[in-house]
């Protein structure tokens, strides 16, 4: 009896293609055949590592939060002045949005968009997966407000809803065209809303 032809893929990078795939075409888009034409990995391989097309959507944006979103927070973190911060958070976000041999825009904003046609169970992680980084920028901004950076009357969720805004703007202009350098103005140009701790 012949033996199966063993899975010699590796993981990572076949989680790296599934991801670019989802991201470029979505989630309703992609079919398990057009994941299996681009990472050359047979349905019972892919199955067999990551499950069903729900289950390789979660590790896809699992993946994305990891090893791209990450930098985001990590700009975000270094920097213990507020503004200087956010400014650099929202550099990066306009950074990976054009990335060289990606596809333009956010994985997880065009995830989060899908996730009303989504299966609850994924929707909920999605969105956990995205609101982790709200989180950080929430964190930022009330230890900002603390210090005395902000205004003792700043509304925090007010500031954290915009920064949120600039960061789906920039993935939406980055996968409808715009380039980097305008990205990068545009950025400029939000932070010019930034509160003054002195108001």
């Amino acid at each position: 009896m012949p033996r199966g032809r063993p899975r010699k893929h590796d993981r990572d990078e076949t989680l790296d293609t599934v991801m670019q795939v989802f991201w470029e075409r979505g989630y309703h888009a992609t079919s398990m055949n057009d994941l299996v034409e681009a990472t050359g990995v047979a349905k019972p391989g892919l199955y067999a590592d990551f499950g069903d097309k729900d289950h390789l959507f979660v590790a896809a944006a699992e993946h994305y939060a990891e090893a791209h979103g990450g930098k985001a927070v990590l700009a975000l973190e270094a920097e213990p002045e507020a503004r200087t911060a956010i400014e650099c958070y929202l550099m990066e976000i306009a950074d990976l949005a054009k990335a060289r041999g990606r596809p333009p825009g956010c994985f997880m904003v065009n995830s989060v968009s899908e996730c009303a046609v989504l299966d609850k169970t994924v929707a909920r992680r999605v969105r956990a997966l995205r609101a982790e980084g709200e989180k950080r920028v929430r964190a930022k901004l009330e230890l900002a407000k603390r210090e005395g950076q902000l205004p003792p009357d700043q509304d925090i969720d007010d500031l954290a809803t915009f920064i949120y805004g600039q960061t789906v703007a920039i993935a939406n202009m980055a996968r409808t065209g715009t380039d980097r350098p305008t990205l990068k103005r545009f950025v400029k140009s939000a932070m010019a809303a930034w509160p003054n701790e002195h108001a």
